[in-house]
């Protein structure tokens, strides 16, 4: 029976396991919340047998994981890309001319604050995306987004930065 209930809890994406709705813009106060809800029913210390407690070890894990992973923008894209059936690798690997210049001036300019815009838009035009299922904007936003992500030397302000 646990082996059963530990399938279908693996098998869940990090918005079902978190009981979230699918998409990208997730108030911080509602991940957080829903996140420290689920954790206390999974204390170990409220199961009597060893079976019990060692499950609910592991569906902890599960749900810290679920939640690190919703916190960064690009894994909470990743994730929605993926429901959508789409190659996340393929996705980014695949920027065209324009942005790849779009990308070599921001890093030239290494203006923190037009980088950390250019970045929220691409957040909200990949929620915008997400929620109209525009493929098209929501490839070329999870590249930016992805992109700014690692060729940027200062952090990218991300809702992790903020908690």
């Amino acid at each position: 029976m646990v082996g059963k209930i530990y399938a279908t809890v693996m098998m869940q994406n990090p918005f079902e396991l978190l009981r979230l709705p699918l998409e990208f813009d997730i108030p911080d106060e509602l991940l957080q919340r829903n996140y420290h809800k689920l954790m206390k029913t999974v204390h170990p210390d409220l199961y009597h047998t060893q079976t019990e407690k060692d499950f609910m070890t592991a569906k902890a894990m599960l749900i810290n994981q679920a939640f690190q992973k919703l916190r960064d923008p690009i894994q909470r894209a990743s994730i929605l890309l993926e429901t959508l059936h789409i190659d996340v690798d393929a996705t980014a690997s695949q920027p065209d001319l324009e942005f790849l210049e779009e990308i070599i001036q921001l890093q030239e300019i290494r203006d923190s604050q037009l980088i950390q815009r250019t970045f929220d838009k691409a957040q909200t035009n990949f929620a915008r995306a997400f929620l109209e299922k525009n493929l098209s904007l929501l490839k070329k936003s999870f590249s930016t987004m992805k992109y700014l992500s690692k060729s940027v030397s200062k952090p990218i302000k991300t809702m992790q930065n903020n908690l």
